[in-house]
């Protein structure tokens, strides 16, 4: 195994939160998600914030390399969760708006995201990749991974 995607219930004020109190997530999920966490230590541990309204600092002692989330559903910046953390952010493509985008808006959105992480960053869409995704925006996604010089 080289890494465990951890998906992060209850630190949301959405529904799939279950409609935990942040204490009730501290105390009833956030232990044994750690738990899991610690277990896995020596691979990549992906931790993905499932859900809209996130709280960041619910997850700030996860023992966690990467941080996944959905900015088209959270008002948080890249920026926000990036800094500080250590963490390397885990997205690129909103994955619902996406669906109706042309390829140059796909990489626009890309390239925002690369330079707002400092083209530190795994690409990936925020949440799911809908089976109905165009073929076009996959291959915008692809193409945005290559070097951009003012980016490097």
């Amino acid at each position: 195994m080289d890494g465990l995607f951890l998906a992060v219930t209850g630190a949301a004020t959405d529904a799939s939160s279950w409609g935990l109190s942040p204490a009730e997530f501290s105390a009833w999920v956030a232990p044994y998600d750690r738990r899991v966490l610690r277990a896995a230590a020596g691979v990549t541990r992906i931790i993905h914030a499932h859900g809209d309204g996130l709280n960041p600092g619910l997850l700030a002692d996860y023992p966690a390399e990467v941080l996944s989330w959905s900015p088209a559903a959270s008002d948080l910046a890249v920026g926000e969760l990036y800094a500080g953390t250590g963490r390397v952010p885990m997205l690129g493509l909103d994955e619902v708006s996406s669906l109706y985008w042309p390829p140059s808006r796909v990489r626009q959105s890309v390239f925002a995201a690369r330079a707002e992480a400092e083209d530190r960053l795994i690409l990936a869409p925020g949440c799911t990749l809908h089976s109905d995704t165009p073929p076009a925006v996959l291959r915008a996604l692809r193409a945005s991974v290559e070097p951009v010089p003012s980016l490097v």
